[in-house]
């Protein structure tokens, strides 16, 4: 360690102060005011301990970096392993190891590989980031400091001096790199300013973050859509993008800055629709370019903020606060439908709930090609689910591109129409596989081709038997694909399509429904020559359809977490046809015989009855020409 640090940026009054003194200003006597401190992260341990073994895990990867680390080196193929590594997580699990057990080893480890990297590391390197690398690593370094002074750490003055030039350094490259736009804006302006706010023994931070704090609002209020839903249409960016938000906006509020009305008004409409698309089990639906997280934290914050009690209900899962008085609500073309918000946290988990996309496109290239997927939990699990993300690494593995193929209309629970894609994939590979094409941005004016047309929608939340259909049309097919989602009685779900071709010729129509990967081995198919029987622990399914279908359990892959896939099931039924051609999908806890179902497909009109448990019989007409749903009991 260099003997005495240079203190440039620092204000005269810290300036003054020698190491020791420093140390015990940072550690001990400064009345820092910031919200609660993160828990660790799960596996957070276990990371730590890999760690001072000199094994590093960042997306599913784990690699054995030698000591003194080099910094500079990506032992993966693929780069985001080196984002991560530069985002200094590593240290955030040490400090937080240190923090749980008080093993001074943690702090030794922590302190050497944050001396290395300060010795070795400038801003800048990982240039593909556009500064969004150096505001994540400001905020781990932030986190950093504010966990070792939670936990006492014997941090040496010398090494935090150091290291608030670095900040002081890092908050200057971001602001001559800031983005133009949407999330990695939101994380650099955030980082910022956390700085001014936190750090005024910086000289210049508390102005960078006074000005920092309004383009932040700026970028946020164009982030966050007024019906609160992110631009970029991915419920993992939404989450992840809002914490950072209401992390910054109660470091604010706590420390004397002023935030708008009209900011704290978008934040919480966001925040209800995380609360509306979260799981029962806490785990989030997957939808585009996502991981599953634990998002607790972030309803505490906006129940800290704004006081709303069905924040509480979203952070407690049922034990605390209150739900929401509605079951079925529309957010900007994502259709979240259920049976219930439950009465404690066993009611809670046990719930019913189905997520619909019948959104366009995001802004940006974290969109999947998934229009009219859906998602359903229920019984206590996730059953029907979105695959996730897995990678951004477009180079082919084998000949498999797997960044296409998780964003496929295959990989998704919808209709894939003759084998194509509903929005063409264009590959950031430089060798993308035979029939690919490569995005040029000189060529092409979003990272995806045309997208598909969404013709009309319909709805009826506030039914007894909520319901939802639409139409779209592909550039890259012919035949119009109508859906129509009905949650009859709210305990059982109907998905009914047809499909109208403009030609005479024949198509291929595969419907597929992915299962999560802990149903593999407890689901079968009982196929028929006109659609198929699902059984499994629980729950059953149904699909019929019009015409002549080949109907089996294949092999998908699901993604919860960056880097890491897991085989899971998929139920297909295909049928190929000349004309128009229908299907209708019943999902139920309560276990039924095939549905009774009549096609009138020259009015797009679908008829379908099946039996309840109770002995009843419940009807559903369709009238797509109509864009009306009726459901009928007996």
């Amino acid at each position: 360690m260099k003997p005495e640090a240079d203190r440039h940026g620092e204000a005269p009054w810290f300036a003054a102060m020698g190491d020791d003194a420093a140390a015990r200003w940072l550690m001990e006597e400064k009345d820092w005011r910031h919200p609660p401190l993160p828990a660790p992260e799960p596996g957070a341990l276990v990371r730590s301990d890999q760690i001072m073994a000199g094994a590093f895990t960042y997306v599913g990867e784990t690699y054995v970096l030698a000591d003194p680390l080099d910094w500079t080196l990506n032992p993966s193929r693929d780069k985001e392993w080196l984002i991560a590594h530069h985002k200094l997580y590593a240290l955030v699990d040490l400090m937080q190891a240190y923090r749980a057990t008080r093993r001074e080893a943690y702090v030794d480890r922590w302190s050497s590989l944050a001396e290395r990297w300060l010795d070795q590391m400038s801003s800048g390197f990982i240039t593909a980031s556009d500064a969004q690398v150096e505001a994540k690593r400001v905020e781990s370094l932030a986190t950093c400091i504010l966990l070792a002074r939670d936990a006492r750490a014997p941090l040496p003055g010398a090494l935090l001096r150091r290291l608030l030039a670095r900040l002081a350094d890092e908050v200057d490259f971001i602001a001559h790199h800031l983005h133009p736009t949407r999330n990695h804006r939101t994380f650099q302006l955030c980082a910022m300013v956390m700085v001014g706010l936190l750090f005024k023994e910086l000289e210049d931070a508390p102005q960078q973050s006074a000005s920092a704090l309004r383009l932040l609002e700026d970028n946020l209020l164009d982030d966050f859509l007024p019906s609160g839903v992110h631009v970029e249409r991915s419920t993992h960016y939404h989450n992840i993008t809002l914490e950072a938000a209401l992390s910054v906006v109660e470091l604010a509020k706590l420390n004397g800055a002023v935030v708008s009305s009209a900011l704290d008004e978008r934040l919480r409409r966001a925040l209800i629709f995380s609360a509306w698309f979260q799981f029962p089990d806490g785990e989030i639906p997957l939808i585009n370019d996502s991981d599953t997280l634990d998002h607790r934290a972030m309803f505490e914050a906006g129940y800290r903020l704004y006081g709303a009690p069905e924040f509480l209900w979203a952070a407690s899962r049922g034990a605390a606060g209150h739900p929401p008085t509605q079951t079925a609500a529309d957010f900007d073309g994502y259709v979240v439908l259920t049976s219930g918000w439950g009465t404690d946290p066993e009611s809670y988990a046990s719930r019913q709930h189905v997520f619909i996309d019948c959104a366009p496109l995001g802004v940006g290239s974290h969109s999947h090609y998934d229009l009219f997927s859906f998602t359903w939990f229920a019984g206590g699990r996730q059953i029907i689910v979105d695959p996730g993300r897995y990678t951004y690494d477009a180079n082919p593995v084998d000949g498999i591109d797997w960044r296409r193929e998780f964003k496929s209309t295959r990989a998704h629970n919808t209709v894939a129409i003759d084998g194509r894609d509903q929005t063409r994939y264009l590959s950031k590979s430089k060798m993308p596989p035979p029939g690919v094409e490569r995005y040029d941005k000189s060529v092409h004016g979003a990272k995806h081709g045309p997208e598909v047309e969404i013709l009309w929608l319909a709805s009826d939340l506030d039914a007894a038997s909520p319901w939802v259909m639409g139409a779209a049309r592909s550039l890259e097919y012919g035949p119009v694909h109508y859906r129509a989602f009905v949650f009859v009685g709210r305990s059982v779900l109907l998905v009914a399509d047809v499909l109208d071709p403009p030609d005479d010729g024949p198509h291929r129509y595969d419907s597929r429904f992915h299962l999560a990967a802990d149903w593999s081995g407890d689901a079968s198919v009982l196929a028929s020559d006109r659609g198929c029987l699902v059984a499994a622990s629980g729950w059953h399914a149904s699909i019929e359809t019009s015409a002549a279908a080949t109907s089996s359990m294949a092999q998908g892959w699901v993604s919860k977490t960056y880097g890491i896939k897991s085989p899971a099931p998929v139920i297909v039924a295909s049928q190929v046809e000349c004309g128009r051609v229908g299907a209708v999908a019943l999902f139920s806890l309560q276990g039924a015989a095939m549905p009774s179902t009549s096609f009138d497909l020259a009015a797009k009109q679908i008829i379908t009855g099946f039996a309840l448990r109770d002995g009843g019989r419940e009807t559903v007409i369709i009238d797509i020409g109509a864009r009306r749903i009726q459901t009928l009991r007996k």
